[in-house]
Parts: C-alpha cells; sequence; structure tokens
C-alpha cells in the first residue's frame, strides 16, 4: 500500500499490471514537469515484458504532459542499457543504468541529444562489497547460510551523474559522471 501512498515513488514500469505502485511519476522541479521512468532489464533477471515496448508506451500515454523525461533502466547487461539509450536518443532527456554498483566511464551526449551513462554506481562504503560487510559477502560465497545483510562501516563515496538538460528543448547539453568520497 507504500507504493500507492501517491508519494513520488516508482518500481519498473514493466512489472506486471498487478503489482503495487507505478512504473512512472511526474514531478515538478524548477517549474518544469519531468517524467521520471523506471524499467528493469530482462537479461539474467527477471522474465518481464519487454522494457522497449513498455517504455514506447509509457511515452506515448503521457505525451504534452511533461517537459521532459529520464530514464532509470535497473539492467544487469551492460547490452541491454546501451541499446535501451540507443533507441529513446533524442526522445529522453537522460538515461541512466543503475544495478551493477560500478560506475562506468561513458557518460556522454547520444547523437541525437539524450545524455547517457551505463550505470552510475554507488553510493555507500568505499571498503565494502555492494556496501555490504565484506566479511560478510565472502561468507555468502563461501557457503555461509543467508542471514540480514549487514551494511560495512567506515568511508563513504556517492557515485553518479551530472545530466545538464536544456529546457526549452529538452535536449541534455552536459553529462558529466561524479565520484565523491
Amino acid at each position: 500500500d507504500w507504493l500507492d501512498s501517491g508519494n513520488p515513488i516508482t518500481r519498473p514500469a514493466n512489472y506486471p499490471p498487478s503489482a503495487p505502485g507505478s512504473g512512472s511519476v511526474i514531478v515538478e522541479a524548477e517549474g518544469y514537469r519531468i517524467l521520471v521512468i523506471n524499467v528493469l532489464g530482462v537479461i539474467y533477471l527477471d522474465p518481464l515484458e519487454n522494457p522497449f515496448v513498455c517504455v514506447d508506451r509509457v511515452l506515448a500515454r503521457n505525451e504534452g504532459r511533461y517537459d521532459f523525461a529520464v530514464l532509470d533502466i535497473h539492467a544487469e547487461a551492460t547490452s541491454e542499457k546501451i541499446a535501451l539509450g540507443r533507441y529513446f536518443d533524442g526522445r529522453i532527456a537522460a538515461i541512466y543504468g543503475t544495478h551493477t554498483h560500478v560506475q562506468t566511464a561513458d557518460a556522454q551526449l547520444l547523437p541525437r541529444g539524450s545524455g547517457y551513462i551505463t550505470d552510475l554506481g554507488m553510493t555507500g562504503a568505499v571498503n565494502s562489497v555492494l556496501g555490504i560487510d565484506p566479511e560478510q559477502s565472502i561468507g555468502k560465497f563461501m557457503g555461509d547460510p543467508p542471514r540480514r545483510y549487514e551494511s560495512a562501516k567506515g568511508p563513504v563515496k556517492l557515485e553518479g551523474c551530472i545530466f545538464e538538460i536544456d529546457p526549452q528543448n529538452g535536449r541534455c547539453l552536459r553529462a558529466e559522471s561524479v565520484r565523491l568520497t
């Protein structure tokens, strides 16, 4: 019920229609209406609706209701993220991948004006395995029984990407990866 609370929270748009929540939301910032879309990749992950078809449908359903759009592609395969980026180039202002927790070195402007990065990276403890205490993560791979993850302690980092978007035409002017420790 929390996902259906009306707060600007998204879950993957390509989840089945019976799933709670919404895969897109329009938020207002600085006087602009921003369509935020999230999809889950299907390569090496759950068999869900085709993310290409799903995002096309979300864009069509919201046509005229937003000034520009951003797309979060939560996927394992870089090829799937790159293909989605190229397919939606020029129709979505900022396209970024998540899931692998390793920032990629490919922040760029695509040919038709979208900003793109394959994976934003991770925010969390520097000395960790995806934010988890290294000993616990190693233990899991060595056969320890499952247990609640414990966040690693110590210095932290923040990784991401800054997309500068021209509000007049919704095109990205700059895509710059960020890493702060």
